[in-house]
């Protein structure tokens, strides 16, 4: 995937709790939680796996967006809260 990927799904368009295929800083496969107005992804390092949060794009870079859902995944990981 190209960083300047432009098909991207909007935040507006995002539904709270489903998993996307996205292009992001660390991760490629998150879930989008409106509580925390992020991705919650696994992230590895230093040896370890640890939740993590990103950012969508639209945020903008004062916002530190750095996520661009590109395909929603209708199956698969589901946040139930």
């Amino acid at each position: 995937m190209r960083q300047a990927e432009e098909n991207y799904i909007k935040k507006e368009d995002l539904i709270d709790g489903e998993t996307y295929i996205c292009w992001g800083r660390n991760f490629n496969m998150g879930i989008w939680d409106e509580k925390k107005n992020g991705f919650i992804y696994l992230r590895h390092k230093f040896m370890d796996f640890f939740e993590d949060v990103e950012y969508h794009w639209d945020d903008g870079p004062e916002g530190h967006g750095t996520v661009k859902p590109l395909r929603h995944k209708t199956k698969g990981i589901r946040l139930i809260r």
